[in-house]
């Protein structure tokens, strides 16, 4: 008889501890649960809170409207953002984004830069306060309109060698950025916008580069935060 009470109270302990880890094992589940929605949740509150930073910085450091559509939507080709009337467009009214241009002779390779353009190149690196919004826009004018594929091999060439050898020179301290293009454009407003930028200080053909009077290639590397 008492060996029969005895495993009963044995049972008895046994399912009562059980319960008690069952009800703890509960508990712990429902914590982790709420800790699982806590972390969520944060992330949501920071994904908003970056996605606003972002739109702040667009606004103070790219204060032109179309520019800014344009730099948010070409890369998801919405609407007609992308087209090359529009690139054109926009890139008349960029002169005063940090920009850097370039000019090439048939074959030349983008890294085949003179000494002082190889120096506004790292100065347009170097000075360009850099932010979370910090893209690399290439934009190749050709030059004919049978020189297109040309002037998309310079653009790509340029973008490779300001990611992989200027800016890991320049600023080994910042991310290469994501790039916009590189787009190219007809040749229908080439001299409207040439002479636009042959005004700003540093954006002239140096002694040495191709100058009007030849066939060229116009390569335009900008720095914008839209």
């Amino acid at each position: 008889m008492n060996h029969v009470l005895r495993n009963l109270v044995v049972v008895a302990v046994l399912t009562m501890m059980s319960c008690a880890t069952l009800k703890e094992s509960t508990v712990d589940d429902s914590e982790a649960a709420a800790s699982v929605r806590s972390v969520k949740e944060l992330y949501e509150k920071v994904g908003l809170l970056h996605e606003q930073v972002r739109d702040l910085v667009s606004h103070v450091y790219c204060p032109n409207d179309n520019v800014r559509k344009f730099v948010q939507s070409c890369p998801r080709n919405v609407g007609m953002e992308c087209s090359k009337d529009a690139i054109e467009d926009v890139l008349k009214v960029m002169g005063s984004f940090d920009h850097v241009m370039l000019y090439y002779r048939q074959g030349q390779a983008a890294d085949d830069l003179l000494p002082l353009r190889r120096e506004r190149v790292k100065r347009l690196v170097n000075d360009h306060k850099w932010t979370v919004n910090t893209q690399l826009l290439v934009v190749s004018l050709p030059m004919n309109d049978r020189s297109f594929a040309e002037a998309q091999r310079l653009g790509a060439e340029v973008h490779k060698f300001l990611r992989q050898v200027v800016l890991p020179q320049a600023r080994p301290d910042v991310q290469p950025p994501k790039l916009l293009g590189p787009y190219d454009i007809g040749c229908s407003s080439r001299q409207e916008i040439l002479r636009r930028y042959e005004r700003i200080f540093g954006d002239k053909p140096f002694p040495g580069e191709p100058p009007a009077s030849e066939k060229r290639t116009v390569v335009w590397a900008f720095l914008v935060d839209c």
